[in-house]
């Protein structure tokens, strides 16, 4: 159906009309459709607490490539931030005003915090929201740490992407495509189906560790920048209670280490 809309749109956009979107006869065949399809799409699995675990156990973070791909799975998972905050469409697509850079992160002793200048409920500079990371001591799964760690690795310039890996004598920014695919081959090395997982899996572990951690809905949905205008509240709240939601899902995760 929402090629159907794409359809819409741009004969609008032309100055066609478009009746027969509206046509008795189209409106029977997107019913038997439903009918034969379905409506309801296949849902993918969240990444949870163990998972990570598991995924870390397979990793080489000494390969500066691994290194950025696991910083990004925990700066996902924590942050509740959507692949296209984290991640591009393709190298070339790079943008510093609108993606993360070297830049946008500020750490403190109680952890980290991201600046996002751009999302699909953030697309005029309204304001930038401050997400913040958790400080968890001697956990493998702390963001901070991980960041720490990949910026070694991987040491880049202010402007650069946040998420880079060398090729060749250049840095290049990780694209969505292997973020992806990372997430495939790593899934698939602890012996669990890459098809049931996907970027997005990160976003809502983490909202659901944080929800089954005791932090109120209210902070997860400013913690994630959400929809309907949400993060605007987040402009107005001191830092402290910003952070609420990052300190609660790392005081649960270290209590089970």
């Amino acid at each position: 159906m929402n090629h159907l809309n794409s359809v819409r749109l741009l004969h609008l956009h032309h100055g066609f009309a478009c009746d027969f979107l509206n046509s008795f006869s189209l409106a029977l065949t997107k019913k038997g459709l439903k009918r034969i399809m379905g409506t309801k799409s296949r849902q993918k699995h969240s990444i949870t607490v163990n998972l990570l675990w598991r995924m870390q156990t397979v990793l080489d973070l000494s390969i500066p490539t691994q290194a950025a791909l696991w910083c990004l799975f925990l700066v996902a998972f924590f942050s509740f931030l959507r692949k296209s905050n984290l991640t591009t469409p393709s190298v070339r697509a790079f943008n510093p005003s609108k993606h993360l850079t070297r830049n946008d992160i500020k750490f403190s002793r109680n952890g980290a915090v991201l600046r996002i200048h751009w999302s699909k409920t953030l697309q005029h500079r309204e304001g930038i929201p401050l997400i913040p990371l958790p400080i968890i001591p001697n956990s493998d799964l702390c963001p901070v740490t991980a960041v720490h760690h990949y910026f070694q690795l991987v040491p880049a310039d202010a402007n650069s992407p946040f998420f880079c890996i060398p090729q060749g004598p250049i840095l290049q920014p990780i694209t969505l495509s292997l973020f992806s695919s990372f997430l495939k081959e790593t899934i698939s090395a602890i012996g669990l189906d890459a098809t049931n997982f996907s970027p997005h899996s990160f976003g809502r572990g983490g909202a659901t560790h944080a929800y089954q951690s005791g932090v109120p809905d209210h902070l997860i949905k400013l913690h994630r920048d959400l929809c309907s205008g949400a993060y605007k509240l987040y402009l107005s709240l001191p830092l402290a209670t910003c952070t609420r939601a990052a300190d609660v899902m790392a005081a649960s995760l270290f209590n089970t280490v």
